[in-house]
């Protein structure tokens, strides 16, 4: 969601699409918070497209959800709009409309999402300055920001802040981390959607990504890594402002069980982030090295998703080489899993099922053979062909930048048992 922002929006639509390896595979969604003058996102856009192909090139990609910005109530409740706009693709990025991508960042993220072997991961950072890019459009650092740590709080009320930036180096594999980070978030769409963005927030900036942070814990996603009242609200607006904004950060602790009217605490996540609703002196900071633990009961997931396993061992035999008709290896995996459930099925109602069930699979392949689709299996990823649909959502956001918070960290590579 961009608020007033055309120009820098319109800039970040256009290294996504031109720095693309696979531009016609993305669709973006974009919430434009503007006044009548204002130029737009999609305006700003077509400006560096025309400029630089001749013509607007992938307008038809790109959804505009235009709102009046003397109605906002705040990025938390744009963000939420945006999540609307989330139709069937695989990959979903967010990113600030202030931005830019380098070369190849499609391929990229897809490539260390698949490097984490979780299908729950959610790679989520505070990207870097303009200035730390090379000439090249490379990022020639060995250091990368990691969000584990947050602001000092002074009474258990206070909802935990990230403090920004925190240098790590050396690190080769994607790191566990307590905290969503609001300027780039990349997962499969299903953590989207399974993990929304709560609409009653108004007004909500400091805070936010800390319940973002809660909200997919309790869905077993995994993490690896206030400001001027608007001058045009007249005296009652700025009150009724006072009144939502006080009434969101309320609704923040009561979901994170922090100190309100005395109701209990979610142990493991305040564990997790380091903190303690019992006295605030006792907070940590949980920027040791994570590891990830894999479900207690992964049929509960598993059942989310079929044809998923946690395990290698009820996973069914992967398939030995890429095919070059994606149509067909969906469906050969349906199958796969489909026989692998019935196998683990032995009651009586399951063995009747069978025919139908292998039915539906024979529809299903006549389906896929009349109307193919380039979906990218969970199973077998090919990283060559890419994603087949992402989505762009594109959000305004401030980045919280603490100097003098950076430690230098060393971290070990990580691999996600399973």
């Amino acid at each position: 969601s961009a608020y007033r922002d055309g120009v820098r929006c319109g800039f970040t639509l256009f290294t996504a699409f031109s720095r693309a390896s696979h531009p016609d595979r993305l669709h973006v969604g974009v919430v434009d918070q503007v006044l009548p003058d204002d130029s737009t996102c999609l305006d700003e856009y077509c400006n560096l497209a025309t400029a630089h192909w001749g013509d607007c090139r992938y307008k038809s990609q790109i959804q505009i959800d235009t709102h009046d910005a003397l109605t906002s109530t705040g990025p938390t409740v744009a963000r939420h709009f945006q999540q609307q706009m989330i139709r069937d693709e695989e990959f979903c990025m967010e990113l600030d409309a202030h931005s830019q991508v380098l070369p190849q960042w499609d391929t990229i993220l897809v490539q260390e999402w698949a490097r984490t072997n979780n299908e729950m991961a959610v790679l989520s950072t505070y990207p870097v300055g303009f200035d730390m890019i090379s000439p090249n459009l490379t990022y020639p650092h060995q250091s990368s920001s990691h969000l584990c740590d947050h602001n000092k709080r002074g009474q258990m009320l206070e909802i935990p802040i990230c403090t920004g930036i925190i240098n790590i180096y050396n690190s080769n594999m994607p790191q566990l981390s307590a905290y969503f980070g609001g300027g780039l978030s990349f997962s499969k769409c299903h953590a989207e959607k399974r993990a929304p963005i709560d609409k009653h927030l108004k007004w909500v900036f400091w805070g936010e990504e800390a319940l973002r942070s809660y909200s997919p814990w309790h869905r077993r996603v995994a993490q690896l890594d206030g400001g001027t009242q608007p001058h045009f609200l007249e005296r009652h607006a700025l009150e009724t402002k006072a009144k939502e904004e006080l009434l969101s950060y309320n609704h923040i602790r009561t979901v994170m069980k922090l100190p309100f009217e005395a109701l209990p605490l979610r142990r493991s996540l305040l564990d997790f982030f380091g903190l303690s609703n019992r006295n605030a002196s006792l907070d940590s900071e949980p920027c040791h090295q994570l590891h990830w633990v894999p479900f207690a009961r992964a049929e509960i997931v598993e059942a989310l998703f079929p044809g998923w396993f946690l395990h290698l061992s009820t996973r069914p035999a992967p398939i030995s080489s890429m095919a070059e008709n994606t149509t067909m290896d969906l469906a050969d995996d349906a199958l796969v899993a489909l026989e692998a459930k019935l196998e683990r099925n032995t009651d009586t109602q399951a063995q009747q099922d069978k025919a139908d069930e292998s039915h539906m699979v024979q529809m299903l392949m006549k389906r896929m053979d009349a109307q193919p689709k380039q979906k990218l299996n969970s199973q077998s990823m090919s990283i060559v062909q890419l994603v087949p649909g992402m989505l762009v959502v594109v959000a305004m956001v401030l980045i919280a930048y603490v100097a003098g918070s950076h430690r230098v960290n060393k971290y070990e590579p990580v691999s996600c048992q399973g």
